[in-house]
């Protein structure tokens, strides 16, 4: 294999590795993002009073999942994909759940 080609495959493999990280950085800012915005929400939920307790309780526990996702993409990258999985799963439970609260609040206000 001529030399030149072996400093083209490294010059590419040093590439995708930069896009790689990008990606994990951009993804752990998302879920860091998420998570901070699930605990306060939840936070405001819980003092409002508005909605029962135990739905701003399940953001801020969803929330603290994925801040735990957060750091477990930063620090170890995608291949512990586990915790995020569970953060997504919980996220759509509780994004289910909040539109039935929401629903049956919309119908019993008219």
């Amino acid at each position: 294999m001529p030399r030149q080609q072996e400093g083209t495959k490294a010059v590419a493999l040093c590439l995708a590795e930069t896009v790689r990280s990008i990606e994990q950085g951009l993804t752990s800012f998302v879920t860091l993002n998420l998570g901070i915005t699930l605990v306060l929400s939840g936070s405001a939920i819980v003092s409002s009073r508005v909605f029962p307790g135990w739905f701003g309780w399940t953001a801020v526990v969803v929330g603290g999942g994925y801040l735990v996702s957060s750091l477990s993409f930063y620090y170890l990258g995608f291949s512990q994909h586990a915790v995020g999985f569970w953060s997504g799963i919980l996220l759509a439970i509780w994004v289910l759940g909040a539109g039935l609260l929401l629903w049956r609040e919309s119908h019993r206000r008219d």
